[in-house]
């Protein structure tokens, strides 16, 4: 006798990372009514292949993610990964972000001195530099992500060229980590540690809001390639937590944890 094909699908966990104490930003591209064509975020919901102005911030905390310009907006892509939809950035121009100058986010601690925890799954189709996600200090290229330059991970010094850099293809969990606590800052892709360091300890400019926008799909260079979910912690994750959150995206997306 066959199995019954609803016994072949993954069972749903019921996580959502707003169980999570100290979420910061949550973007998702699969929420109904997260996503806008124009960047105040009250103009029609986008649609397949519309650009993409506002992305609303699930967390509550208002760091919505806008674009101004209609040519710069990345475009909505339905079923991209494992049936589920994703922002296609064109590796050119398309870029989303937050600014100092909206009010509600003005001086907002973004995270706390205890350290920090981003992931994003994501899927880059394109082996040139790019940055998936800036953080926003004051000077071009801190807390980069990208595929074979720097990273800089929640702290005013980056890790130097990644012996294990960034993949150039495929869908991929990015988990980027900070514990004061432990004195330690680690780099993750798909459920694997790449590399570590020792920790900043001076997290008070980095929190306090101030400088360049935070991004998604641009810092130095561009990302060409689709964006499924962002999810910041404002503090430092526990390693149970860390593998949670990378279990969810894994099944949610279609991705292979290491």
């Amino acid at each position: 006798m066959s199995m019954s094909p609803r016994l072949l699908r993954p069972r749903a966990t019921g996580f959502s990372p707003r169980s999570l104490p100290g979420l910061s930003i949550w973007l998702d591209a699969n929420t109904s009514g997260s996503l806008f064509q124009n960047s105040d975020g009250t103009s029609s919901s986008a649609a397949a292949d519309d650009p993409v102005g506002y992305w609303k911030d699930l967390s509550g905390n208002g760091r919505h993610y806008t674009q101004g310009t209609n040519n710069n907006r990345p475009l909505l892509k339905l079923a991209t990964h494992n049936g589920k939809n994703s922002l296609y950035f064109d590796g050119s121009v398309s870029v989303l972000g937050i600014t100092n100058s909206s009010t509600n986010i003005v001086n907002a601690n973004i995270c706390d001195a205890s350290g920090a925890c981003a992931f994003v799954a994501y899927e880059p189709n394109s082996d040139t530099q790019y940055a998936v996600l800036k953080t926003g200090y004051p000077v071009s290229g801190y807390d980069r992500f990208n595929s074979s330059n720097y990273h800089g991970n929640f702290r005013a010094t980056r890790f130097g060229p990644l012996a294990n850099p960034a993949p150039s293809s495929g869908k991929t969990i990015l988990t980027s980590s900070s514990v004061v606590a432990a004195d330690k800052q680690a780099f993750r892709i798909n459920g694997a540690e790449l590399q570590s360091q020792t920790c900043a300890t001076t997290y008070a400019t980095w929190r306090a809001f101030s400088g360049q926008a935070w991004s998604v799909g641009a810092d130095a260079g561009y990302l060409a390639g689709w964006v499924c979910e962002v999810i910041i912690l404002g503090r430092a994750a526990t390693d149970a937590e860390i593998a949670k959150v990378e279990k969810y995206l894994a099944a949610k997306y279609g991705i292979t944890l290491a």
